[in-house]
């Protein structure tokens, strides 16, 4: 018998805070949506700074700019 192939999603939930308004570009084939803004958390320890990241997402495939969907609060 054939091994099962599992094809499987990574995912990372933040609570942060968005310090640059979101942008969407695409690949240069026009086919992949890439979103990318910067986030700032707080701390873990008092008395360190936040961190901050470049958070960058995107969804491969035909129709994928459909489904890129960038909110504020």
């Amino acid at each position: 018998m054939a091994p099962k192939t599992v094809q499987a999603m990574n995912h990372c939930v933040l609570e942060v805070e968005v310090i640059d308004a979101p942008t969407v570009r695409y690949t240069q084939d026009n086919q992949t949506p890439i979103a990318e803004m910067s986030v700032r958390f707080d701390p873990l320890r008092e008395g360190d700074q936040p961190g901050e990241l470049k958070v960058v997402g995107w969804k491969p495939g035909p129709g994928a700019a459909s489904r890129v969907r960038l909110a504020s609060a």
